[in-house]
């Protein structure tokens, strides 16, 4: 990739509407808070990927982030880790890296956020997003990426910021509208959400302590430290038709599309490690994790800022069976775990509490190493659902979004699938030290094989 000309730098005057409110003081969720004691350890950062058609205008994409920041009060960011909260000040505009693609500027674009995933954020007041432009030679297309410090917002607060963003760039809003965004309260997103208590505390703790058991009995990945802990990533992208024939079959067989996901991602795992049977037995357990968000909308509000979300553990008892099999152990496990509301925030309460209270106190190190020993987990599925197009003028130009989720200390491998409309984007981000590129690719593949074996087709598919 070659760097683009110098870009002046855009100033957008501030108005009285558009000055950012006085910075209050945001409490961290338990799962910010386990965030940044896995950040500790590894870099803990998400990225989007918005590709559109056409020359970028630098100057008018400037000036529609700068105004969605400054309009939802969003500058530099103060993480006060003591007192558990988080808080802006007005900082300075957003830097936006531009550069310029001659080739394959999907592919261009992916290395360059792969490298940005593995750039820490830094302890001291900082800007919590990093903005990349990179610009097609011939003017066809155009790719934004955004890599931002996990700890400030979900998935969906992410896609709600972008979505601002783009109807202001592409003139769908006029520049000086109001975002309908902000920093969500906590009982706002999830006013069904109860306070654990001091018996529902011992109570989560021994139902943690049961699930680390059968955790500690499922299979290890290994990992080759002399290739380092950088993060990788890759991608696929699924036919357009195809998410609608997935679709069907999960509603057929009354699952949902991330049980779908799981149960794929478990194939793909036994297949690719069947040559280890010395070390994973044939049937062996799998350990996966999945992230879904703790919100609770209507439709009538917009996805707010902040971290809501929650995790669940799922062990696959057969990973070597059938995709049909292992769904229905995915799905059996989902609805047991799902049945209880408050598990995902409570399983987060725990692991919160003994990453950074229990092990320093035994002075165990905050490290890779201590938490793949301590909790073995395979891989991971986060799934997010952008939108319909046909609803939204705004994502009527959007080409392609991919999202790129942090494997953390923990989960070496995340897989990520990502809907908009009626296509799928498949990421997968992987640690180095346990998958090879080829290898990481090897594993989107087989994801997406065992996909297709539950739908009626097997259509093409290529990566990016």
């Amino acid at each position: 990739m070659t760097a683009a000309p110098a870009i002046p730098h855009v100033t957008i005057a501030a108005t009285r509407s558009a000055a950012p409110a006085p910075s209050r003081q945001i409490p961290l969720e338990p799962f910010q808070r386990l965030m940044l004691a896995w950040e500790e350890a590894h870099p803990y950062n998400a990225a989007h990927l918005v590709k559109l058609a056409g020359p970028a205008n630098v100057p008018a994409l400037h000036a529609a982030i700068t105004r969605v920041l400054a309009q939802s009060g969003i500058g530099r960011l103060h993480v006060n880790k003591k007192a558990n909260r988080l808080h802006f000040d007005a900082g300075r505009q957003p830097l936006i890296c531009v550069a310029r693609a001659d080739h394959d500027i999907d592919q261009e674009a992916l290395g360059e956020l792969a490298e940005s995933m593995n750039l820490r954020f830094s302890d001291a007041p900082h800007d919590p997003f990093r903005w990349l432009l990179i610009d097609e030679s011939n003017g066809r297309w155009h790719v934004l990426v955004l890599v931002y410090h996990h700890v400030v917002s979900d998935g969906r607060g992410i896609q709600s910021l972008l979505t601002e963003i783009l109807e202001r760039y592409i003139g769908a809003k006029p520049l000086d509208s109001r975002p309908a965004l902000s920093f969500r309260d906590p009982a706002a997103a999830d006013p069904k959400r109860r306070r654990i208590g001091l018996i529902g505390f011992v109570r989560a703790y021994l139902r943690a302590v049961r699930l680390h058991l059968r955790i500690l009995a499922s299979y290890r990945m290994p990992e080759a430290t002399d290739r380092g802990y950088e993060t990788g990533v890759t991608a696929l992208r699924a036919p357009p038709t195809w998410v609608q024939e997935i679709t069907r079959t999960c509603a057929a067989r009354g699952v949902g599309f991330n049980d779908a996901c799981l149960a794929a991602l478990a194939c793909a795992l036994a297949r690719i490690t069947r040559e280890q049977r010395a070390r994973r037995l044939l049937g062996r357990r799998i350990a996966l994790g999945t992230i879904m968000s703790t919100q609770h909308d209507d439709g009538s509000v917009p996805a707010g800022l902040g971290v809501h979300l929650g995790g669940l553990i799922i062990i696959v008892r057969n990973p070597d069976a059938h995709i049909d099999d292992v769904l229905t152990q995915v799905s059996r496990e989902t609805h047991r775990l799902k049945t209880n509301r408050d598990a995902a925030q409570r399983v987060s309460v725990i692991l919160a509490f003994f990453a950074r209270r229990v092990l320093p106190f035994l002075g165990v190190p905050n490290s890779r190493e201590t938490y793949r020993f301590i909790f073995p987990i395979c891989a991971g599925v986060s799934t997010l659902f952008v939108g319909n197009a046909s609803e939204n003028e705004t994502m009527r130009g959007v080409r392609r979004y991919i999202r790129v989720s942090p494997p953390g200390p923990a989960m070496p491998i995340v897989l990520s699938p990502t809907i908009l409309e009626d296509g799928l984007e498949l990421s997968l981000t992987y640690r180095l030290s346990c998958l090879k590129p080829r290898e990481a690719a090897a594993v989107l593949e087989s994801v997406m094989h065992a996909l297709c074996d539950l739908s009626s087709g097997r259509p093409a598919y290529g990566h990016l």
